[in-house]
């Protein structure tokens, strides 16, 4: 028989009998604490009681300890429903988290942080000094739109960006990577002398790929900045504030903020992301644990050209900013400059679907851009290959 310590929030006596019932039918032989907050006056028969100040807190975890004498324990960090999710349990569980402690993040924060320093992974806030003043360029910033089949959105992000209005000359490198739904005939309807477009020599470019051949076009500005080819810029200052911000906080990469909208436009929960939880002193480190880093992206061209961007679909711009941060500050713009758009065809909607696609040399090319060691290399590899075989 094996036998588990559970510890369980409780919620109410039927929550509790559920719980045993299902223990019943289970090969565990469970002892049951009933996690509260107060003291109780009336006998727990179903097991004991446990005081303890919170659900989350160190003190709590320490009192688990004293009391778990078996080599097995079960922690529940909420009361357990009835109704439960199939998919979205941790999503739910995160949530529900956050609706009572909004202080959560800070402390994930913390904790990840001191794990980078107990493993030698931790980097302290000291960054290469900048001067984006040195290199002239014929261009101040160039928007780069790698693109592929998007003959419902390709014209709206190339009018939101030759509608910026700046006192610097700018242009637009659109690399179209070989459409066949009219998108190609959709560019070419532009006759602005600032727009470049540019169809790779090569059929096996990713996103990545398209930026490389975007950057290293001769005509590239000294910023380079992103634009997904179903996106759009918020108004028409964005090139002008990015540009700012290069000069006034000196910095190798800038980072805006973006609103999420269907394909009308129309806003979507949760609305405007801005990655406030960046700071200056440890938000390359905290970057390691949050989904993203912003949009949209800025890079110092002679940077980006020394570093290059992974040839990859997915990723790439997340393994330019752990790179860039590394050795460089980043800035930061809490104004919205980008509306982002969730719709049937772009790629994050699509990204389940996608996931499976992403080969063994899709994640090498990634981790060799943060910087990973030929020996984890091969150790990934492995790992890799035995995922692979045991799908």
């Amino acid at each position: 028989m094996n036998i588990i310590n559970c510890f369980i929030p409780f919620r109410d006596n039927t929550q509790a009998k559920e719980i045993v019932r299902s223990f019943e039918k289970s090969t565990f032989s469970a002892r049951f604490f009933w996690l509260t907050t107060k003291e109780q006056d009336e006998k727990q028969e179903m097991g004991e009681w446990l005081v303890v100040d919170s659900f989350t807190s160190s003190a709590f975890v320490r009192t688990m300890a004293e009391h778990a004498n078996i080599a097995y324990c079960l922690l529940c960090t909420k009361p357990v429903s009835t109704e439960n999710y199939r998919y979205a349990g941790l999503y739910d569980l995160r949530l529900k988290i956050a609706q009572h402690f909004p202080i959560v993040q800070i402390e994930m924060e913390q904790a990840c942080t001191e794990h980078l320093k107990t493993i030698g992974a931790y980097l302290p806030p000291a960054f290469k000094p900048m001067n984006v003043n040195e290199i002239p360029f014929e261009y101040e910033i160039s928007v780069i739109i790698p693109v592929r089949n998007r003959v419902r959105t390709i014209a709206d992000a190339i009018r939101s960006v030759l509608n910026q209005q700046t006192n610097f000359k700018f242009n637009l490198i659109v690399v179209n990577n070989h459409s066949t739904d009219g998108t190609t005939e959709i560019i070419d309807r532009f006759t602005d002398d600032r727009l470049i477009h540019i169809t790779p020599k090569y059929r096996d470019l990713g996103i990545g790929g398209c930026w490389n051949v975007g950057v290293f076009h001769s005509a590239c500005g000294k910023f380079a900045v992103q634009l997904d080819s179903d996106d759009v810029y918020s108004d028409k200052n964005t090139l002008q504030k990015i540009v700012d911000t290069f000069y006034a906080q000196q910095c190798a990469m800038v980072v805006g903020t973006y609103r999420l909208t269907d394909f009308e436009f129309r806003t979507l929960p949760p609305g405007v992301i801005d990655h406030k939880e960046w700071t200056d002193e440890n938000g390359r480190n905290n970057a390691l644990r949050i989904n993203g880093l912003g949009a949209p992206r800025a890079f110092y061209t002679p940077l980006l050209r020394e570093i290059k961007v992974p040839n990859t679909s997915y990723g790439e711009d997340y393994a330019l900013g752990l790179q860039f941060s590394r050795e460089y500050p980043i800035g930061r713009i809490y104004d919205v400059l980008y509306l982002c758009r969730r719709w049937d065809d772009n790629s994050d909607a699509a990204l389940e679907k996608d996931f499976r696609k992403i080969t063994a040399t899709d994640i090498r090319r990634i981790l060799q851009e943060v910087c990973i060691s030929d020996s984890r290399m091969q150790e990934i590899s492995k790992e890799i290959k035995q995922w692979k075989q045991s799908r």
